[in-house]
């Protein structure tokens, strides 16, 4: 699944056409389940920073490529966690996904803050770009960060598609967002 997911990053990073990687995101779904019918234990365990980082980023991209409510639905069904994080109960309410409430945030330091633009009654750019500032160095504990530095590291690219999703949701103008390099302008500006 994960060499699926990275691929699907890294066409986002070489600049492929937004309305050619919504097949490629099936794909991804796709090999989910398919790890999961293997496994037989569920992909995601949000108490792990890369899983739930993982997670995050792969329900925002269903939203941000216009899946539709049933992929959606699926995509949330076989990441799980309901009820577990507030952040990710809060994206899925803003799918119109039902949820059964959180016990707060699995990673507060890190996503607070993006948290706090979701949960916003109004768009406020001066938080989602408090959370784009750190949002890179706030993730550092993950498999792939530095991986540009090293040879052969396996660089894929480094997006921050939830801040993409808040900014899409909150009706915050990507030009408010300037100068942040993980900040995927192109999707954002993106119709399906």
């Amino acid at each position: 699944m994960l060499k699926r997911y990275h691929n699907l990053v890294a066409r986002c990073s070489r600049g492929d056409d937004i309305a050619d990687l919504a097949p490629e995101y099936l794909l991804v779904l796709n090999a989910l389940e398919e790890q999961q019918v293997t496994t037989k234990k569920a992909a995601f365990d949000f108490v792990e920073l890369d899983a739930y980082v993982t997670s995050i980023q792969l329900i925002s991209l269903a939203i941000l490529l216009g899946q539709g409510h049933t992929i959606i639905v699926r995509a949330s069904i076989l990441i799980g966690n309901f009820g577990v994080d507030a952040l990710y109960d809060a994206i899925l309410a803003r799918a119109s996904v039902a949820i059964a409430g959180n016990s707060g945030l699995r990673h507060p330091t890190a996503f607070s803050p993006l948290y706090q633009v979701l949960r916003s009654r109004e768009s406020d750019p001066f938080l989602l770009n408090r959370y784009l500032a750190g949002w890179y160095a706030g993730l550092q504990r993950t498999y792939w960060h530095g991986n540009d530095k090293v040879p052969g590291g396996g660089y894929f690219g480094y997006w921050s598609f939830d801040a993409a999703l808040a900014a899409k949701l909150g009706g915050i103008s990507p030009n408010a967002l300037t100068g942040h390099r993980h900040f995927p302008v192109d999707i954002v500006d993106w119709v399906p």
